[in-house]
């Protein structure tokens, strides 16, 4: 942002599944990076990146931040997960290429709501 970096990017590459995380510097959060960063991205990589049918983001259930910057975008798919332990939720959160045309009209699109 204004040429400063303001956090980090991080795509872990399953074939034709993207699993995107990002990190924003303490001092920058609060300032309604997360939704644009996640908006931008993902239309960046659907457009340019061969092959990627899905990008699936996973966010801690008690991250409100995290899910106030997520009902900003609209998701094909929420799904409630928990850690190996049974002691932590998580929401799994799948968003398709919606610039593939064979896969538009076969999911339904949903909203997070607090």
């Amino acid at each position: 942002y204004d040429d400063k970096p303001i956090g980090l990017i991080t795509f872990l590459n399953l074939g034709n599944e993207l699993v995107f995380s990002h990190g924003i510097r303490p001092s920058e959060r609060g300032n309604r990076f997360s939704s644009r960063i996640k908006r931008e991205t993902f239309d960046y990589a659907f457009r340019n990146l061969d092959n990627v049918e899905k990008i699936t983001v996973f966010i801690d259930s008690n991250n409100e931040n995290n899910l106030r910057s997520l009902q900003k975008l609209t998701y094909d798919k929420i799904e409630k997960i928990w850690d190996e332990k049974n002691k932590k939720e998580f929401l799994k959160v799948s968003n398709h290429n919606p610039y593939l045309e064979n896969k538009k009209s076969k999911y339904y699109w949903y909203k997070i709501v607090l």
